[in-house]
């Protein structure tokens, strides 16, 4: 990776990298932890294609906790949205070394609490 540039990704291009036609999209299953955290380092180094594969390994499980909160496909899609926003936003504060909070519970929990906040503000 000497060779490959970094650029910085704007927080309106981490909106887009989230798939709008919910599709069949192959999740990874089996983790690989080591590979993970390597696209963790390099999102916090800004380079976009890093943070469109952790989208892409996470978007369908947020998918299916909101819409079993909502059962409505547009509020869930506007949940899986706003999580992978809040992620990209809060990402350098979350630990990736050995021991601390994985990945797919801190995103979880952000989801969890989205779907919790946007009940109580708009499913009154």
């Amino acid at each position: 990776m000497a060779g490959l540039r970094m650029q910085p990704v704007q927080e309106t291009k981490a909106r887009n990298v989230i798939v709008e036609d919910m599709k069949e999209i192959p999740e990874e299953t089996n983790v690989d932890y080591e590979k993970e955290k390597r696209l963790i380092r390099q999102v916090k180094q800004g380079f976009q294609p890093a943070f469109t594969q952790l989208v892409s390994n996470y978007q369908q499980r947020v998918f299916r906790l909101a819409y079993g909160f909502f059962q409505d496909r547009d509020d869930a899609m506007e949940i899986v949205q706003e999580t992978f926003l809040r992620v990209y936003q809060k990402i350098e504060g979350f630990d990736e070394s050995e021991g601390k909070t994985r990945f797919n519970n801190w995103v979880y929990r952000i989801a969890y609490n989205l779907c919790i906040d946007y009940y109580r503000k708009f499913k009154k």
